[in-house]
């Protein structure tokens, strides 16, 4: 018998190309941090300084809630600590006389506890009056919603002109 013919072989060249190894993976991206902006206080909404897909820096105004309110509350506040001051002063003064009234006899113990306890309550009154303003000054500065961290703006739910109540007004930072 006869040998078998060889076989048919075909010959290409060689395709020169860059390859690039990958794999697939089922994933999702999730933000390193993740903030609910949210107003300390309530008013109007005066300005929106951000929108969406932008990025924000740390400290950032993001909204300006209208500070006249505020400003007003500020003034008031200061005008009870200068009369609160004022009548401590007066007290302190009516203390003084009485002390050395008391010391000549010429005023009762009764009357010189008395004074005493209208310096110490008008002392009282001028802290008391002094943690109103830090307070009023502390929500002046919360009209100014400022982002806590950096990054990157997503869903703004407010417009300018909205009445804001304090601790609902949000913007995901």
């Amino acid at each position: 018998p006869a040998a078998a013919p060889p076989p048919a072989v075909t010959v290409a060249k060689p395709v020169f190309k860059e390859v690039t190894e990958w794999d697939e993976y089922t994933g999702r991206f999730v933000a390193q941090q993740r903030v609910d902006v949210r107003a300390r206080v309530s008013g109007y909404l005066q300005e929106v300084l951000l929108s969406e897909g932008h990025t924000v820096e740390e400290g950032q105004i993001l909204f300006q809630i209208d500070p006249e309110p505020f400003e007003a509350e500020v003034a008031k506040a200061e005008a009870k600590v200068a009369r609160a001051v004022t009548a401590l002063r007066v007290a302190e003064l009516e203390f003084e006389r009485g002390e050395r009234l008391a010391s000549s006899k010429a005023m009762s113990r009764e009357t010189m506890e008395e004074r005493r306890a209208n310096r110490d309550a008008a002392k009282a009154d001028v802290e008391a009056a002094r943690a109103e303003l830090r307070l009023a000054r502390l929500n002046l500065e919360y009209t100014e919603v400022r982002a806590p961290i950096s990054g990157l703006a997503s869903d703004v739910r407010v417009d300018r002109g909205n009445l804001i109540s304090g601790g609902s007004a949000d913007s995901t930072v």
